[in-house]
């Protein structure tokens, strides 16, 4: 089998999931302590005091990072993982999908690239579980809804792991 591991900005993942919660998408809170279990959270000395007292922007930002990274860890070094960003399918779909159907040893036809051409360029940025939206806009919505100062303090937490590297140049 083949894994492709997908990778979302931190700022758009944690806006995401603060909308979700916001808005009652999720059946329930999103336990963002379920972190502190894992070697990843111990290696980075977080306290369950602490954690609890922290901004949901910052207990969402420990999340994806802490989550993400665990998974990379997982994953290794395996030829059958290929890592992708969000926001690349989301910038330039159609090059991307051919590429991950290549990697996952898939056909490609034209059925797909006219559901992935649809699908892809929706007039707008969609609701929460849309599927026909624009995908770049949708990408880059946390740009407007995240203030800087909520945006930087998610990339400092981010960029402690090496996850966060994927995003360096962002």
């Amino acid at each position: 089998s083949r894994i492709i591991f997908i990778l979302r900005h931190p700022c758009g993942q944690v806006a995401s999931t603060l909308a979700g919660i916001r808005n009652g998408k999720f059946e329930r809170r999103v336990p963002f302590d379920e972190i502190l279990d894992t070697d990843e959270a111990r290696a980075q000395g977080l306290k369950r005091d602490a954690f609890g007292s922290l901004p949901p922007v910052e207990k969402a930002a420990w999340h994806w990072a802490i989550l993400n990274q665990k998974a990379l860890n997982d994953l290794g070094d395996n030829s059958r993982v290929t890592h992708l960003r969000y926001e690349d399918m989301g910038r330039d779909p159609l090059p991307q999908a051919r590429a991950l159907f290549d990697f996952a040893r898939l056909p490609w036809n034209s059925q797909t690239e006219a559901f992935l051409l649809k699908s892809s360029a929706g007039s707008s940025s969609g609701s929460y579980f849309d599927i026909v939206r624009n995908s770049q806009a949708s990408a880059n919505r946390w740009r407007q809804e995240l203030s800087a100062t909520d945006q930087a303090a998610i990339m400092h937490i981010a960029m402690r792991f090496p996850v966060g590297q994927f995003y360096a140049d962002v």
